[in-house]
């Protein structure tokens, strides 16, 4: 008969210890970034961009040569407005800089800093590359 009581008794507080992890993982700045900003690597060519037919989601694709990614464009500001098919992205893998070319020139710039878990620099600019 203890252990049913005992069992009774931790019922309500697994959903709540579960609760409270997802919370943590989805509100923590600096996990997202070490796993999706990060964690990513790519260079390439876009060759698509749409919104998502089921939630209007802005993404991007990038043609890496083998293969073709499909990038969230929610998680880097006005990239989706502002790149045209045809222009080149790059992001290194460990760094949270991400660069937009459209042929000799770099366009975007966007640069997350994992200490303070922000984005620090989000811009559209022009400048001739060499």
């Amino acid at each position: 008969m203890k252990q049913k009581d005992f069992f009774l008794f931790l019922l309500p507080i697994i959903p709540i210890v579960i609760a409270i992890c997802l919370i943590y993982k989805i509100v923590n700045p600096k996990e997202y970034l070490i796993e999706y900003i990060y964690g990513q690597e790519y260079s390439g060519k876009i060759v698509d961009k749409y919104l998502d037919k089921n939630h209007a989601y802005k993404r991007v694709v990038i043609d890496l040569g083998t293969s073709n990614v499909i990038l969230a464009a929610e998680s880097w500001i006005e990239l989706y407005e502002n790149v045209e098919i045809g222009d080149s992205l790059v992001k290194i893998h460990g760094q949270g800089e991400m660069n937009v070319y459209r042929k000799t020139k770099l366009i975007y710039t966007s640069i997350f800093d994992l200490n303070s878990g922000m984005r620090i620099l989000n811009r559209f600019k022009t400048r001739e590359v060499n």
